[in-house]
């Protein structure tokens, strides 16, 4: 019984590190998959704001020499904005050289995919599809027996005897020629002449491949459509790219508040995740089209013996489903999507009038708080002095350590809607401007119960301090004013 408790207990670690490996291995992929499309944005993006600047230089040119401008002074210019936006677009060498590599080595494989995919796809149509006869073109001709030997090697003299008497008799000599090797001299040629014969038949009275039918046409004519369907969507997350470019250009210039600097990146981050996010599905969605189409175009796709694949209604269903959108992947998808992109134009326009409208960003005043002093409040009529009562005086009570600044949200007035960093930079006087803390002792001290019997303070006393001692003389005041009532 142990020894089986033990071997179990080894299987399941095993199984348990392979779960971890493969788990790792997952997440791996998916990392590096999001990382892939993520610097294929960036590429994109920089190529056509590579090109916008080009053409934008190119304009300032041709404006320049329509107005007349020195041709030295419109070149040195011309110069120094080149060399600007060499600088801006080189950036870090290092970074760009590996982020390039990457990009090569990246696509390098994903043609390789495509061609092993490719690879793969016809062979399983070559799998898939029924013999065509047409093929026993190919195969050798038997060989000749040896009465057709013979019978050629006797007819071969033949036009050379007669030759010479008259040419039309060499003409009637090969006449018969063809009727005698058309006839079969053996079994082995009446079964090849039989096998041809049958052969054409099978050519002429066989059905050609038939091809779908008009609802399936139409269901492959709809999905060539389905990658166009993100394409107002790809547009409208561009433009919230460019904004934020332009939005964070404006913060840098005007000096604004670092609150905008750090909402900007941070919807400049989410809107690049969402971006990523959409090319993704795009791809994915494409791998679906793919195979939805080898599902309709191949005959015997769904042909399974068990009865476990799914019927052609079926396919049909979820193909009609899939391409109006009503799919429940496609639909949670889209919309995660438009509330996504929702989100990043109002916060856009929420960063720029708060650009406008400083106000905004002012703290709002904090609401005051009676703290401990409504728990305890002083009786009217005197009462003797108790523990509790010592307790719970308000005089007890330090200011400094117990009035402790509350952190305002900055983004409160902005009205954000995406999430921003919780410890955002403030305003407000930091923690190490107030200085150190000072040593405060327990209420124990101040009661007298550290005292030990004989009424002398214990060894491990420490002096208090004098707001402590404050507090006791205003202490004791209170019990000699109680004393003479």
């Amino acid at each position: 019984m142990s020894s089986q408790l033990e071997q179990s207990r080894a299987d399941t670690e095993k199984l348990r590190q392979a779960l971890d490996e493969v788990g790792g291995d997952i997440m791996r992929e998916a990392f590096g998959h999001r990382r892939e499309v993520s610097l294929r944005i960036r590429m994109v993006a920089r190529e056509e704001s590579t090109e916008e600047w080009l053409r934008r230089w190119t304009l300032r040119a041709e404006e320049g020499i329509e107005r007349g401008d020195d041709a030295s002074t419109l070149l040195e210019k011309m110069l120094r904005d080149a060399h600007g936006f060499t600088a801006d677009l080189n950036g870090s060498s290092e970074s760009m050289g590996r982020i390039v590599v990457a990009e090569s080595a990246v696509e390098m494989l994903v043609k390789e995919l495509r061609i092993q995919t490719a690879r793969k796809l016809e062979l399983e149509k070559l799998a898939v599809l029924p013999s065509i006869p047409v093929h026993q073109k190919n195969l050798p001709e038997p060989p000749p027996s040896e009465e057709k030997k013979e019978n050629q090697e006797e007819a071969k003299p033949a036009p050379e005897t007669e030759a010479s008497e008259d040419q039309p008799e060499v003409i009637s000599i090969h006449q018969p020629s063809p009727r005698l090797l058309s006839q079969p001299t053996s079994i082995f040629d009446e079964l090849a002449i039989s096998s041809s014969s049958s052969s054409s038949s099978t050519l002429v009275t066989s059905d050609p491949v038939p091809f779908p039918p008009k609802e399936q046409s139409s269901l492959l004519a709809e999905l060539t459509q389905v990658s166009r369907r993100y394409d107002d969507m790809q547009r409208a997350f561009r433009d919230c790219h460019h904004a934020l470019q332009e939005l964070q250009n404006q913060l840098s210039a005007t000096n604004s508040s670092q609150v905008l600097h750090t909402a900007a990146e941070r919807l400049s981050d989410y809107a690049e995740d969402a971006r990523v996010e959409l090319e993704i599905r795009i791809a994915d969605e494409d791998l679906l089209v793919h195979g939805f189409e080898t599902i309709l175009t191949v005959p015997g796709a769904l042909d399974d013996k068990s009865g476990d694949s799914p019927t052609l209604e079926e396919v049909e269903a979820q193909i009609d489903a899939f391409i109006s959108g009503s799919d429940p992947a496609v639909k949670k998808t889209q919309q995660n999507l438009s509330q996504k992109l929702d989100d990043i134009q109002h916060d856009i326009a929420a960063i720029k009038r708060a650009i406008h409208d400083p106000d905004l960003l002012s703290p709002i005043p904090p609401s005051p708080s009676s703290g401990w002093i409504s728990w305890a409040s002083r009786p009217s009529s005197p009462s003797a002095t108790t523990f509790g009562n010592v307790m719970t005086n308000p005089k007890l009570r330090q200011a400094q350590s117990m009035n402790f600044p509350t952190r305002k949200d900055p983004y409160a007035n902005l009205g954000l809607r995406v999430s921003m960093p919780l410890s955002p930079p403030v305003s407000s006087v930091s923690v190490e401007n107030w200085g150190p803390r000072p040593r405060t002792l327990s209420a124990l001290y101040s009661l007298g119960l550290a005292r030990n019997a004989s009424g002398t303070l214990g060894s491990g006393f420490i002096p208090p301090t004098p707001r402590e001692n404050h507090v006791n003389e205003e202490t004791e005041d209170e019990e000699d004013e109680d004393d003479v009532e």
